[in-house]
């Protein structure tokens, strides 16, 4: 064929794809190539610049890239590629090496490999949700140590009275130490406070554990209600094969269907079964079937990276999951022998050194109205604190527990010394207080035989003056 020269009117046969060739808005009030646009209609603009020709597109009557049936007949722009009808492609057609026998291709353009499209999961709300900050593990040894703390409280107590100083004061039975203990917990505060030494030891060891364990809950909290987990059981596409809720399929004819169909893998193998006989509706005809399923049913759409995440960037309710996987190219298709080839090919070159392509990929990928389009976990989802995370402030109320413990021992053993003192100074006398129950105790027949002198010592009848 000859080559494109400068007023040559070259045909392009094309294939609608978001982003790469779509219908404006306005299509209908337009005709010729002003109904189109896209990442490729900039780009084949900037070739027809370069290289000097001009040219028509059209869409390929049977919407289809290109496949051989079992007789070796071609269909799609391949087909009109060998048949002379089209001047060239402009199309996200990969390049395979059946195709590369049938039809020649230009230097790739664009780097791409099969991923995901999934509907974004929903976030969940449920009753208990409020739990979710705190691993279930610490939330036991929360309770553990709140029961735990407040027997110690009671055996302090016991120990060394609460009111030892104040006989008005209140004791801590086991009920008064709960209440203690979990209206510090959360931040109500109590009726009383302790009066020992040891008391408050303990005391001021549980509100820092409080104030840490409450800091980190509500810190927690506020980031479980506000980020948004993006998640999904489905990470790479064999975890596809391995279950059975979520359908999956490709788009029928395909390089991808062709790429599952000849695979040597098992799992893949099963994927293909799966998709084109067990469920043969999952197979679609175009992209656009493929992303309506999506959003429609609990389907997986497996088609090329830069088309799905176009869709994940305009439609905020799907997402891309899936690393590098079957990496391929995609090329400008010219008729086989094409003289023409070559010139494509360098200009697709200068257009890539300077910065052009780029250009474009940010003009057409760049502006997403729904944050990232992937399932990254790792940096969109809040994790649970763990006993790990929160082991510090345990440890620490261990400690202020094991203080309160020795000192409620040394002031056992003060208490002991000063009423042994206070015993001995009083001498074995008897109190006024002790006198009067004495004098109440006597009675009538005693009073008869003895009476009272007035030390508070009963003494004969017969001796009284």
């Amino acid at each position: 064929m000859n080559p494109l020269g400068r007023g040559t009117l070259a045909r392009v046969v094309t294939i609608l794809e978001k982003p790469f060739v779509m219908l404006k808005e306005n299509h209908q009030y337009m005709k010729g190539n002003d109904r189109y646009e896209g990442y490729l209609i900039d780009m084949l603009q900037e070739i027809a610049d370069i290289i000097g020709f001009q040219y028509e597109l059209y869409e390929v009557p049977d919407g289809k890239f290109g496949s051989k049936d079992d007789n070796g007949n071609w269909n799609g722009i391949v087909q009109e590629l060998i048949t002379g009808n089209a001047t060239m492609s402009l199309a996200t057609m990969s390049i395979s090496v059946e195709r590369e026998q049938t039809i020649d291709f230009t230097k790739p353009f664009e780097d791409l490999y099969i991923t995901i499209l999934l509907r974004r999961p929903q976030k969940e709300n449920y009753l208990l949700q409020f739990l979710d900050p705190l691993h279930y593990l610490v939330w036991i040894l929360i309770l553990v140590a709140l029961v735990a703390t407040s027997v110690l409280m009671l055996i302090i107590d016991k120990l060394v009275p609460n009111n030892e100083n104040d006989p008005d004061g209140p004791r801590y039975n086991l009920k008064e130490s709960l209440w203690f203990f979990y209206g510090s917990l959360v931040q109500a505060g109590a009726e009383t406070t302790p009066k020992t030494y040891s008391g408050r030891v303990l005391g001021s060891a549980w509100w820092f554990f409080s104030l840490i364990l409450i800091s980190s809950y509500t810190a927690n909290l506020a980031a479980f209600l506000t980020v948004i987990k993006i998640s999904s059981p489905i990470k790479e596409i064999p975890d596809l094969g391995n279950q059975n809720k979520i359908r999956y399929g490709t788009v029928k004819n395909s390089r991808t269907a062709d790429f599952f169909k000849k695979s040597n893998s098992e799992i893949l193998r099963k994927m293909w079964i799966q998709m084109s006989q067990v469920y043969p509706d999952s197979m679609v005809e175009n992209s656009n079937a493929g992303i309506e399923k999506v959003l429609d049913e609990n389907y997986a759409f497996l088609w090329d990276l830069p088309v799905n995440m176009y869709t994940a960037t305009k439609l905020c309710d799907t997402m891309v999951v899936g690393g590098p996987f079957d990496r391929k190219h995609y090329g400008i298709g010219v008729p086989r022998g094409a003289a023409y080839r070559d010139d494509l090919t360098m200009a697709i070159l200068k257009l890539n050194e300077r910065g052009k392509l780029s250009t474009l990929k940010k003009k057409w990928w760049s502006t997403s109205k729904c944050g990232d389009p992937r399932a990254i976990e790792s940096s969109s989802t809040t994790t649970e604190l763990e006993i790990g995370n929160v082991a510090g402030v345990f440890i620490v109320l261990a400690c202020g527990v094991t203080l309160a413990l020795l000192i409620s021992l040394l002031e056992r053993a003060f208490l002991r010394l000063r009423r042994q003192r206070k015993r001995g100074k009083d001498g074995g006398k008897i109190s006024p207080t002790k006198s009067s129950k004495l004098m109440k105790r006597t009675t009538s027949s005693d009073s008869e035989n003895y009476v009272t002198d007035i030390y508070g010592n009963l003494i004969p009848h017969e001796t009284t003056l």
